[in-house]
């Protein structure tokens, strides 16, 4: 009786010992993002990079969204012609017979503007950005919000079987679009810090919530840290305000419609 207990507890040692080395080669999660604005003065059109890596062995992304906070306005379906150029860059990422015998290959990136669908207009879409890295992969940030209440580009990322981190994506929104001529990306009119941020799903359910702020270099926050922090309905509130203080009629209406969006 006492080997069957004795056999039966070596067993299960042995199966607990096995979940434990199974839990802690677990694929780390770890993805990092940086944004950069070509130029950090406020209301101005500016280029917007932003560079985003993993090492090897981590678990692969599904979804990423990135946010970008009220203040800044994004040029919309409305704006852009369709299948225009709105940046670019390159990934280098691990190809081949992942993860075991891949080797770093290097792929353009280019960002184009695709016409949203009836269904995406429904749902409150207001452009959808193309990040082609084929023959990598092809993601349709789908972007949502507003200069009042801030923009979340959205997408799934389809996986594909032959890459695998490490990989580093590094692109950038050019000032214009290519055809249309449309500004980008344009600075808050009002000075301060101004918090990005990006969350990152991975295929195993994983998730990461990262943030940076970013300084604006203007009237209102001054810019370089000393700024104050600008968000939502009261960054709203005070572009309102400034607004109303134009004397020029027209140059009023103008500024307040395009607060409106």
């Amino acid at each position: 009786m006492r080997r069957s207990m004795l056999a039966m507890a070596l067993v299960a040692g042995t199966i607990m010992l096995g979940l434990v080395a199974e839990a802690g080669i677990a694929a780390d999660f770890s993805p990092t993002i940086e944004f950069t604005l070509g130029d950090n003065k406020a209301n101005t059109n500016s280029t917007f990079r932003t560079v985003v890596k993993q090492d090897a062995g981590e678990e692969e992304l599904a979804s990423v969204e990135l946010r970008v906070p009220a203040g800044f306005s994004l040029a919309t379906d409305q704006q852009l012609t369709n299948g225009e150029r709105l940046g670019g860059g390159t990934i280098v990422i691990a190809a081949g017979a992942c993860p075991a015998a891949a080797a770093p290959g290097t792929v353009p990136v280019n960002i184009i503007e695709r016409d949203r669908s009836a269904g995406e207009i429904a749902s409150g879409v207001q452009a959808v950005y193309v990040v082609d890295l084929e023959p990598v992969t092809t993601i349709d940030l789908k972007v949502t919000g507003s200069a009042q209440e801030g923009w979340t580009l959205a997408g799934n990322i389809p996986s594909n079987p032959a890459t695998c981190p490490p990989f580093t994506f590094d692109a950038t929104f050019e000032q214009r679009a290519a055809d249309s001529q449309t500004p980008i990306l344009v600075n808050p009119t009002l000075g301060g810090t101004y918090k990005f941020s990006a969350l990152f799903k991975g295929v195993g359910g994983s998730e990461v919530n990262l943030e940076q702020n970013v300084e604006i270099q203007g009237a209102g926050g001054g810019g370089g840290g000393g700024g104050e922090t600008i968000t939502g309905d009261d960054n709203t509130a005070k572009k309102k305000k400034k607004c109303k203080k134009i004397k020029k009629k027209k140059k009023r209406k103008r500024c307040l419609r395009r607060l409106r969006g």
